[in-house]
């Protein structure tokens, strides 16, 4: 079949978490749209997958935590990942994903 099968958002952010703790920049940008928009609450929202891996780049390189799920919910395009981090602290990521892609990010921590 020439159809090609969609992963859900949930899916598809379930990969992304499983990149982010093997510290995989590479593997981690492609979830990433051309045009995609990565917002910090409290910074300007980053815009484009290059500037998009650079902040990645930069968080893995003082940052290297592992992400452990407590709640990952699905709703249409959406997903909504609750995770605890280092020393405990929680986090949340909002995730708007079409054709497999990252279009919109937004994290809360």
């Amino acid at each position: 079949s020439s159809l090609k099968k969609v992963m859900s958002p949930k899916d598809l952010v379930q990969r992304w978490v499983s990149a982010y703790n093997r510290h995989d920049l590479e593997h981690l940008v492609e979830f990433y749209a051309q045009t995609s928009i990565y917002h910090e609450v409290g910074a300007s929202p980053i815009i484009g997958r290059t500037a998009i891996e650079t902040q990645l780049s930069k968080l893995i390189a003082t940052k290297p935590e592992h992400l452990q799920v407590e709640n990952l919910l699905g709703d249409g395009d959406w997903a909504i990942l609750e995770s605890t981090e280092a020393l405990g602290k929680r986090a949340c990521r909002l995730f708007q994903i079409k054709e497999d892609k990252i279009h919109f990010q937004r994290n809360y921590s």
